[in-house]
């Protein structure tokens, strides 16, 4: 089994990501489409969540995927999202891998902070959200 390359994630937050989300949406003028970032970017911050996750449509972050040169066999099973905020109520969704999914619903309430490390896909016009993929998690702040 490989170990987890934490290392390989950039610290950031999540205002920084909206922030940014919101110039690269902007950049495009009226266009209310999908923002795909190429390349996608591994971002780790900490946040509330509002909700546990949830069965969600991922037929966009499939087909970003794919587009991008991923085997779609080769890639995790994910059908459930979840909604994260910060204190100033920005916010962005989160694709959960299913492999994520029991423990998150057994360990977190909606109100937790957790640390995340994930991958930045797409920024989306018409909500004006970060989308990004989780890879993994742990309850609390990162030295907590």
């Amino acid at each position: 089994m490989l170990a987890f390359d934490y290392d390989g994630y950039k610290k950031t937050t999540l205002s920084s990501i909206v922030t940014e989300s919101d110039v690269i949406i902007d950049s495009h003028g009226e266009d209310l489409g999908l923002e795909i970032l190429t390349p996608m970017r591994a971002v780790s911050f900490s946040n509330q969540i509002l909700s546990l996750p949830a069965p969600c449509d991922t037929n966009a972050l499939f087909q970003i995927l794919v587009m991008q040169g991923h085997e779609r066999n080769s890639l995790p099973a994910v059908s459930f999202c979840l909604e994260i905020e910060n204190e100033s109520g920005q916010s962005a969704v989160m694709y959960v891998q299913d492999s994520l999914v029991s423990a998150m619903q057994s360990e977190l309430i909606a109100g937790d902070v957790i640390t995340t490390w994930s991958v930045w896909v797409f920024s989306n016009g018409f909500d004006r959200k970060p989308y990004l993929l989780l890879n993994a998690y742990r309850k609390g702040l990162p030295d907590a």
